[in-house]
């Protein structure tokens, strides 16, 4: 996501047939008011599910090792700075 920003715009142009054309249509209809929208709503939401997948993957990281880290009676201070880099990592990971 870090190449987000160093391109200013993409353009694209897609062709959908039958059923696709046909949900599309009817996201159009009844939920956004143009096809560009609905197509930056998609992005907009896969985008945010990767982010999540990120911060779960790294919440899963976390766990296994504490429980570890239990299991072989190891520990560390988890200081003020630790959280704060937690944090500065999942924000750069959010989408805009």
């Amino acid at each position: 996501m870090d190449n987000i920003e160093t391109v200013p715009e993409t353009r694209l142009s897609v062709r959908l047939k039958g059923a696709l054309a046909a949900h599309t249509n009817q996201q159009i209809e009844t939920l956004y008011e143009s096809h560009s929208e609905y197509i930056r709503d998609l992005i907009r939401k896969d985008m945010l599910a990767k982010s999540h997948e990120d911060s779960q993957e790294i919440s899963d990281t976390i766990t296994d090792n504490a429980l570890k880290s239990i299991e072989e009676d190891v520990y560390f201070e988890a200081t003020d700075a630790f959280w704060n880099s937690m944090s500065a990592r999942n924000r750069n990971r959010m989408p805009s």
